[in-house]
């Protein structure tokens, strides 16, 4: 899987979740907002940690994977 389907997903996720949220909350409006303008940038560096890790692990994927195949060459 792409780290690109993933981080969409994830983003999906995140935007859809953050809809139900704010349909189906007891604060008012302004406090929703005012909540999320507090929290965006804490979001952002959320989302990139998360897709700096995915991207670190699709490399040692690729590494083991590389590995296997020279291995099995070898054998």
């Amino acid at each position: 899987m792409k780290v690109g389907k993933i981080v969409v997903g994830f983003v999906t996720g995140f935007v859809v979740g953050a809809s139900l949220v704010a349909l189906f909350t007891p604060w008012s409006g302004d406090e929703v907002r005012e909540t999320l303008r507090l929290e965006k940038p804490d979001v952002k560096k959320r989302i990139d940690r998360v897709k700096k890790k995915i991207e670190s692990l699709e490399r040692e994927l690729e590494e083991r994977g590389e590995d296997a195949v020279q291995e099995k060459k070898e054998d």
